[in-house]
This record gives C-alpha cells, structure tokens and sequence, in this order.
C-alpha cells in the first residue's frame, strides 16, 4: 500500500508540474508576442525551450529527487 501512495503522489506531481510547465509556455509566449511584439516562430521556440528547461528542473528536483 506505502509503494502505491508513493506512485500516485509522483504522479499527481509530475502533472503538477506539467501543468504548471504550460503556464510557462503560454506566458512567455505572450510576454514575448503580445507585449513585445516579436515574430510567432521565435517567440515560440524561446517559449517551448524555456518550459522544457523549467519541467525538466523542477522534474530532476521535485518529481524524481529519490532516485
């Protein structure tokens, strides 16, 4: 039963975090296009790369620390 909390707990927090991910990307990319009127491409690349580097910190530190 321990094993099984710990599976959905890491669960709940992976998506968590994904979600939270999503928020990253679409505020940047507003930031970015909206405010500061920089192209969709790029504006979009900075926006995916900085949510990719911010799930996988938060993954590395928050999700997965026990392994």
């Amino acid at each position: 039963m321990k094993l099984r909390n710990i599976n959905i707990r890491k669960i709940i927090r992976f998506q968590f975090i994904a979600w939270i991910g999503t928020l990253v990307n679409l505020a940047i990319l507003w930031l970015l296009h909206g405010r500061l009127e920089m192209a969709v491409p790029v504006a979009g690349a900075i926006a995916i790369e900085l949510a990719i580097i911010h799930n996988f910190t938060w993954h590395y530190f928050v999700t997965w620390n026990t392994r």
